[in-house]
């Protein structure tokens, strides 16, 4: 396992940036006897802020008192540095401001992107080890995916039934739920069309292998509603299906 101490809102960081280094010294001390060594590296960035230059400093020094690695990092909340105007205008839409206004949130600069090697080479030329731990931490990480197979959470059914049988049998009870809930209010449906309709979807389900993922949303949501948790309006296909229903 490999952790970083995160950007300026972390808690080393934060610490550096209050004048608290004896703080950032313990906590950044604790997170790497939890990691191991070598395990745990402490974050550079650079976003042409002036209180990151204190702070990078205060962090090389944490790292060489504590003999804790450092790496170079930058926040990347757009691709480009041209998104910028986008991304000040999409915190606006979230946080319900304007442009105009003086207190919205806001970045300081437009250094939050994806940066280039060559850009982050000059900017912590000061500190050519805080780049070559980028690659040393690169190396150390093997990811494999695997286009292929399903990775749910088993499921637990009743015994002798499968996911596919048991995701049957609740949607068949929960479609008479719906009937009585019908006939109750006087509406006339055709039982029929609504069979049919939910052997199709089930045999859908069965074919793409996701009776698990079906089982595992209903149970999610039965729990929030029998404990009165808000639920959302679902979204996309799955979401109209009767089987979802």
């Amino acid at each position: 396992f490999i952790a970083l101490s995160s950007c300026i809102r972390g808690e080393v960081a934060h610490n550096v940036n209050r004048e608290n280094v004896p703080r950032a010294t313990k906590v950044a001390a604790q997170y790497a006897e939890i990691m191991g060594p070598n395990n745990f590296f402490l974050e550079l960035q650079n976003h042409g802020m002036e209180s990151q230059d204190r702070i990078n400093r205060d962090i090389v020094a944490i790292g060489k008192k504590l003999d804790i690695p450092i790496v170079a990092t930058n926040n990347c909340h757009y691709m480009d540095r041209k998104d910028f105007r986008a991304h000040e205008i999409l915190l606006c839409l979230q946080t319900g401001k304007t442009i105009s206004d003086p207190y919205r949130m806001q970045y300081p600069a437009d250094e939050f992107y994806f940066k280039s090697a060559g850009e982050m080479i000059e900017l912590f030329k000061d500190t050519p080890e805080a780049i070559e731990n980028t690659v040393k931490i690169a190396e150390r990480c093997e990811l494999a995916l695997e286009f292929d197979k399903l990775n749910l959470p088993d499921y637990p059914v009743p015994e002798s039934f499968t996911l596919e049988t048991y995701l049957e049998d609740q949607s068949r009870q929960g479609l008479n739920l719906r009937y009585e809930e019908l006939e109750k209010l006087g509406i006339k449906f055709d039982k029929a069309v609504y069979e049919a309709r939910l052997d199709e979807e089930l045999g859908i389900i069965k074919r793409m292998g996701y009776p698990g993922y079906f089982l595992i949303v209903w149970d999610f949501i039965r729990y929030a509603k029998e404990r009165d948790i808000p639920v959302g309006p679902g979204r996309g296909s799955a979401a109209g299906s009767v089987v979802a229903y």
